[in-house]
């Protein structure tokens, strides 16, 4: 089973879990993490990094990276939890691991070998009854016993250590996890605003991959890619129903080398060569006057330079004539909170921006200062279903001081709070959850995501609502519904 199709026997068990009856509840939970289990693995195991990383890891690094990772959970970790049913969870996807084919395919396993670490495993599982929630004492006891099953059976004796450690971090809640080290490369890269690439920004809306943005100045932009079109093949590669890590392989890779790339516009089918170079990639925008007095930026995300990037646009459109400012947030995930509140403090000289509560504090983030030089344009933000994290943070604060007019969909709701921690000397580093946030008017909108102030169930530029019409190109099209409203109420 694909990784799509385990995502997908995902969701149809989530809604059986809100259909059905109180007796069949554990089961369908059973169900529910087997295929989470799978889901995580299989998106995992496409990165070429994880697997280089279990061959070369010795046991005692496998051991200090778990040892550390186990550490960070219990100091940072958001809320309180029970150790003891985080591992029972851990120890099923190790389970899973001993049975899924994109895991052992890697390595030359034999049957028996695995069946012998599997009925381990099973049996840890069941052990887990008889000890303290919180006892993570005899974690280490725990993970020697399969070493030596792992390296008899060619997994390598670090596998065990290292897949717990990623497991742990998997399982304490949707938006906590373990980055491998290619991923936490091309993290930091990206929030410096450059990385290898071609400069497209994909979403998978549909049963291939669409282009939902091209970086400026880059080689898809050169190659003529626009946003809509959709990718069909890489290099001789079909993308039908290829997952987020799968594309993202194909489409990386060292700087100076090209691909092919067979593209759909429209009824249209054709083919570019684009090279890879390292790109940078700028979090605002499309900075442009959409009529003689309303500027237009669209902020992709939130990273290090955005406020800075945001005060340039803005001053770049004052030139221009600008006398009021439309900011598009759509599909904008987040990035980094205090990006965020830096942003913020560019539009009010005063007042709370967000609070934020970790298990042991609360802190308030304030705008003001001795260094604030806020801008009074009048001011809308466009907003989505996509919009998220630390763009609710800048779309909440701004909401709340009645400073913005918000128009369109109901955002994510996606009220948590998530920090790296670098876990040398590997070249992993650990994303957890470390805090809650709520807006200047104190209420929780996790899970249930911010309401517009104008809202936009359909819009004219796509059809019945349609996702794969959600791209910069419909976004600007003059038919867009959110655009014309935003536009009419600044003018």
């Amino acid at each position: 089973m694909s990784s799509q199709l385990w995502d997908t026997a995902e969701h149809y068990f989530q809604q059986a879990l809100v259909n059905g009856e109180a007796n069949t509840d554990k089961y369908i939970h059973e169900r529910l993490q087997w295929c989470r289990a799978n889901t995580l693995l299989e998106e995992r195991y496409l990165d070429d990094s994880v697997a280089r990383q279990i061959q070369s890891i010795a046991p005692d690094q496998a051991q200090t990276l778990l040892n550390r990772t186990v550490a960070l959970i219990q100091e940072n970790y958001y809320q309180t939890f029970d150790f003891r049913g985080l591992l029972t969870k851990s120890l099923l996807q190790l389970q899973a691991a001993t049975e899924n084919p994109q895991v052992y395919r890697q390595y030359s396993v034999s049957d028996q070998a695995l069946a012998r670490l599997r009925h381990q495993i099973k049996k840890l599982r069941g052990s887990l009854l008889n000890l303290p929630e919180n006892d993570v004492s005899s974690l280490e006891l725990l993970v020697s016993s399969l070493r030596n099953l792992s390296d008899d059976g060619d997994l390598t004796e670090s596998w065990p250590t290292l897949e717990l450690a990623y497991a742990l971090s998997d399982n304490l809640d949707t938006y906590s996890y373990m980055l491998s080290p290619s991923q936490y490369c091309a993290l930091r890269d990206r929030l410096n605003g450059s990385y290898v690439g071609t400069g497209l920004d994909l979403i998978l809306a549909g049963e291939y991959p669409q282009v939902f943005d091209v970086v400026d100045d880059s080689p898809a932009k050169k190659a003529g890619v626009e946003p809509g079109d959709l990718i069909l093949v890489v290099d001789g590669i079909e993308c039908k129903n290829k997952t987020n890590g799968e594309i993202s392989k194909l489409l990386t890779g060292g700087t100076r080398t090209s691909i092919n790339i067979m593209l759909q516009r429209d009824k249209k089918v054709f083919s570019v060569s684009v090279s890879r170079a390292m790109i940078a990639s700028p979090s605002v925008r499309y900075v442009r006057m959409l009529n003689e007095r309303t500027g237009f930026m669209r902020v992709a995300s939130f990273d290090h330079d955005t406020a800075l990037e945001m005060r340039r646009g803005i001053e770049k459109l004052r030139l221009l004539g600008a006398k009021s400012l439309l900011i598009d947030l759509r599909s904008n995930g987040g990035g980094v909170m205090t990006s965020a509140i830096d942003a913020v403090r560019l539009f009010i000289d005063s007042g709370t921006i967000v609070t934020v509560q970790t298990a042991d504090e609360k802190t308030k983030y304030t705008a003001g200062g001795d260094n604030f030089n806020c801008y009074r344009l009048p001011l809308a933000l466009l907003v989505d279903e996509k919009t998220a994290s630390a763009a609710e943070i800048f779309v909440a604060a701004l909401q709340d001081h009645r400073r913005a007019v918000v128009i369109g969909k109901k955002t994510l709701g996606k009220a948590v709070v998530q920090t790296i921690f670098d876990l040398k000397p590997a070249r992993n580093a650990l994303c957890i959850t470390i805090a809650k946030y709520f807006p200047p008017d104190k209420y929780d909108f996790h899970k249930k995501g911010l309401t517009p102030d104008i809202t936009i169930e359909k819009d004219a530029s796509s059809p019945l609502n349609d996702t794969r019409h959600q791209n910069m190109k419909s976004y600007l099209s003059s038919e867009n519904t959110a655009l014309k409203i935003a536009v009419n109420i600044l003018h």
